[in-house]
């Protein structure tokens, strides 16, 4: 319905959670282990589009958790049965709106409508940009690595590698420590090699990610670099 371009087939990563939804006049707990899914069925998905560093394709995953709601076959209709928060239909009506778009088969119009003003994807202009002025204003660190080991283990689809990286410079950000640990992605580095990164911290972590797709530069870059970082 939206957000999918042509795609067909997407994945949806649902992490089982146990949730706790409150508000005014509202205080349901549920736990999306016990939502269960039949293969052959339609559902509505509610869905967080993102882009990720690593990956090409998008991910999705579920806004604020789970939301589930199971569709009639001919998809223009949210049936008394669906669920909304692990809970019927039935017991969210806190509108007449809502009432009737269920009741009358435009739920699915009442939804679009609902988020056509909300952004397609989290994060995707920054991640994909190719200007290297805007990867290195938006990256919290600017580091000049050498890459001393890396284990590709660390992904099940072998699609980046966690290294241990001698820290030779630090060009932007406090960063106190001489080794740092970076998730690069696959086939971007070679052991010994030095490079310059563009990275972002996880919460405090001392584990360090690609701030976008584009964030691994060349020595070569050093002047290039410094000179935006003093930009006035």
């Amino acid at each position: 319905l939206r957000g999918l371009g042509d795609k067909e087939k997407i994945v949806v990563e649902d992490l089982p959670a146990n949730c706790h939804v409150s508000g005014e006049n509202i205080n349901i707990s549920f736990s999306t282990y016990d939502v269960q899914y039949k293969q052959g069925n339609s559902y509505l998905l509610l869905l967080r589009r993102s882009t990720s560093v690593y990956i090409e394709e998008y991910t999705f995953s579920f806004v604020h958790s789970s939301l589930i709601i199971p569709l009639d076959s001919q998809m223009n209709s949210a049936p008394a049965s669906g669920l909304i928060y692990g809970t019927p239909l039935s017991g969210h009506y806190g509108s007449n709106e809502i009432a009737n778009a269920v009741s009358n088969g435009t739920f699915e119009q009442y939804v679009l409508t609902a988020v056509e003003n909300n952004p397609m994807a989290d994060g995707d202009d920054y991640i994909k940009s190719t200007d290297i002025s805007d990867i290195i204003r938006g990256s919290e660190y600017i580091l000049e690595v050498v890459v001393e080991y890396a284990d590709e283990s660390v992904s099940p689809d072998r699609d980046r590698a966690l290294c241990d990286c001698r820290v030779v410079s630090l060009l932007k950000g406090e960063y106190n420590s001489e080794i740092a640990l970076i998730i690069f992605p696959i086939e971007t580095y070679e052991i010994g090699e030095t490079y310059i990164v563009a990275v972002t911290s996880r919460g405090g972590s001392s584990l360090l990610t690609m701030s976008s797709k584009n964030s691994i530069f060349s020595t070569n870059q050093r002047e290039d670099i410094i000179s935006i970082l003093y930009e006035p």
